[in-house]
Parts: C-alpha cells; structure tokens; sequence
C-alpha cells in the first residue's frame, strides 16, 4: 500500500497545482485524485484576477496571490497559458449597483484600472463599469502543460472512480478507488464539489447553500476578442476567446441563461454585431455557495478533512499561499487572513461578508 503525505481531490485547476506546488517547493510525496478527461469537459470554471468583493483586505490577498502565481503559471505552461484582458461588470439590480459602486471607489482610490462605463450603452443594466489589464489563466494551455509538469515531479495521478474516504486520526486517511488503495497523511479536498461529495452534512449545511449551475459553451460569433463579462445577478460571468468561443457560468437553471445572456452580453448598443448563439456543449450541476460569501479555507470543523472553497474566479492564483497554509508555514498576512475564514466556531461571519450580491437563492423569473 503507497503513503502519501497529501492526497488531493478537486476537479478544478487549484487542485493539481496546488499538488504541484505541495511538491515542487515543500517536497511532499503527494497523489491527485483527478480524471484526466476532466480538460475536456464543459468548463465549470474561468480563472481571472478579478472578482466581486468588497473588503480590501481580500482585494490584498488577491492582488497578492495573483503577483505571485503568474510568473509560475508562465513558467509550467508558458506564455499561451496566461493572458491580459478587459473585465466588462454590469448590474442590473439597486442593490448590486450600489455594492459595485463601492468597489470602484475603493479600487480607483488604489489607482486599479477601473472606470464608469455610460449605462445608457447598457439599457439591460443599471451599472457599468470596465476593468483593464485583468490577468487570465488560458486551461486549454494550461491543463496539458500542468499535467506533464505533475508527471515529472513524481506526483501520483489516481482516477477518483468509486473513491471512499475512511478518516483517520490527525487528518489522516486511507482512500480506496477500484484501481488503488493508499494511506494519506492530509486529504485536502480542493472545490466546493469534492466537498459536497466527501464532507459532512453537517458542515454543507452550516457553511454552505448548494444551488444549481449551468454552464455553456458557445458556438463562435462575430467578435473575435478576449474579454471577461461579469455580474453580480446569479454570479453570472462568460469568457470570450481568440476564436469568439464564449463560456457562460452562471448560479441558474438552463431555462433562465438566454435572459442572461441577453441583459449581459448582447445588450452593448455599441456593438452592431449582435451575435447570434449557437450552443455547443452545456453541463448542469450543483454548486456550493458560502453562507456569509467568504472563502470556507482549513480543517471542515471537526473532522479530519481539510476544505477549499468559495475563493472566487481568482482561486487558482492562491496555490502557493494554500501550500504554505497547509505546511503550517503562512506567512503572517495568510495566517490572519485565511485563519479568519475558517471552518469552525471561530468563524465571526459578521466580520468577512465579502461578495457583492452573493446570497443564493434568486428565483429564475
């Protein structure tokens, strides 16, 4: 039977370099629970430097964690896997407006690349608002290069069919799949799915809200140009390519994306182009969304299995920082910061409300 210092499990890009980084800098012998036909699939993830946060302390992090991931990420998967875009946000509720427009304050005082867009350019949107220089992480360059990197760091790469978790003391456990048996020193489960799947019903239901997703991917249409489009009605966000494929996410039901798409991305009466969709691929599934909307990061109260979740479209930037954290050698900012947004009693939500407009839950209307 193989021991691991750490095992992980997650589907999204956090987890394998979050392994690799657990590898690589603090020489752990580590295993991934991943399928590797998961860079395929429906992306259920857009990777970005930007986010729907209000507090500046996490602005901090972000912008940290950012600066320090890049130049790894380039390095694993280069140039092609990073890239440099604008962020389109718009709002289509009082409340969201107002949220957003505190945030633009805060971070055009901080002399970030943000300014106010004309609304009546949006007639679907009350807000408006342009985000330049947002940094991307591209998965299609990245995923193949991340996995080939993981390979020769002699990380472990298990296929997670029929995984079972049987706890044992200080965090450890042994994981069964049907082609593999092993004992891990910490499980880290790494995305809100992982968790859903392998936490406690008690921990889901007092951190977490599961609500439904849909994901899309959209035929190309006339604009051929990277952009992120984000709002803060039902986290709804789309990613365009270099070939005008679009991405769509959003907290919602199949039956609701066309009104999204519509009040978000064909609602610019600048663009003559309207385009015209054409659905390529769809995945729906649920999605756990932090009560309070502050990242759910460390041990899920008392058990053994430590939890990543709810760190936004930035998530993948934070694997050197969750690395240290889990090695127990954060540095003083991480410690405070992370440590405030833990899984247990400690946790004061009143004091890290973060999201704009995150509480699950809309209706569909």
């Amino acid at each position: 039977m193989k021991k691991y210092d750490v095992g992980i499990v997650g589907e999204t890009l956090l987890a394998p370099f979050l392994a690799g980084q657990l590898a690589h800098v603090h020489g752990k012998k580590i295993c991934l629970f991943l399928s590797g036909a998961v860079q395929h699939r429906i992306r259920r993830e857009i990777n970005f430097s930007f986010d729907l946060i209000t507090r500046p302390e996490s602005w901090e992090m972000l912008n940290q964690a950012r600066e320090e991931a890049l130049p790894i990420i380039a390095n694993i998967g280069g140039a092609q896997a990073v890239g440099k875009v604008p962020a389109l946000i718009l709002s289509h509720t009082p409340a969201g407006a107002d949220m957003l427009s505190h945030m633009y304050h805060y971070l055009h005082g901080m002399d970030y690349q943000i300014e106010r867009l004309a609304e009546a350019d949006f007639p679907h949107a009350i807000a408006a608002y342009r985000a330049r220089a947002v940094r991307i992480v591209r998965p299609d360059a990245f995923w193949p290069a991340i996995l080939e990197w993981l390979a020769k760091l002699g990380v472990d790469m298990i296929e997670p069919e029929e995984l079972t978790i049987k706890p044992r003391k200080e965090g450890a456990a042994q994981i069964k799949t049907t082609k593999a048996i092993c004992d891990v020193g910490q499980i880290v489960l790494a995305d809100d799915r992982s968790i859903h799947q392998y936490g406690a019903v008690s921990v889901i239901e007092r951190f977490f809200v599961p609500v439904k997703t849909t994901a899309l991917l959209l035929q190309p249409g006339p604009e051929k140009i990277e952009q992120i489009i984000i709002s803060p009605e039902f986290d709804f966000c789309a990613q365009t390519d270099r070939q005008g494929h679009i991405k769509c996410l959003a907290n919602t039901s199949i039956s609701n994306m066309s009104n999204l798409l519509n009040h978000n991305i064909t609602g610019d009466i600048s663009n003559k182009n309207t385009p015209h969709f054409h659905l390529a691929g769809r995945a729906d599934f649920t999605k756990l969304i932090p009560r309070d909307g502050a990242p759910v990061i460390g041990k899920l109260a008392r058990s053994n299995l430590w939890g990543i979740a709810g760190l936004g479209h930035g998530d993948v930037f934070f694997a050197p920082m969750l690395a240290r954290l889990i090695e127990g050698k954060p540095l003083a900012r991480e410690a405070s910061y992370l440590g405030a947004r833990s899984a247990d009693a400690k946790r004061q939500s009143t004091l890290i409300q973060d999201r704009i407009d995150s509480k699950p839950g809309h209706s569909d209307e």
